[in-house]
């Protein structure tokens, strides 16, 4: 069941460009189809921007493997998932 759209301003759609097209479409679906507040809108947002970016992780990690040297000898990568949650 959908909510009646809502008539509050949302956040511009430019403020979408940077992600992904699929995760763009998903945002424009919930928008079209669920009445949120602005603060609602926001949150939809960050939660596009960090599914985007454990995606972006978790391509990394499949290319590059858990660990690789940088110039300092230190494993990166490792650093950048744990935050997203997703270490399965």
């Amino acid at each position: 069941m959908t909510k009646p759209k809502s008539n509050l301003a949302r956040l511009p759609d430019s403020g979408l460009r940077h992600l992904r097209p699929a995760t763009r479409a998903w945002v424009e679906r919930v928008r079209a189809d669920w009445a949120l507040d602005e603060h609602h809108d926001r949150l939809l947002q960050l939660a596009a921007e960090a599914w985007d970016r454990a995606q972006e992780a978790r391509r990394a990690l499949d290319v590059l493997g858990l660990t690789y040297d940088d110039r300092f000898g230190a494993p990166p990568l490792v650093l950048a998932e744990p935050a997203t949650g997703n270490l399965g």
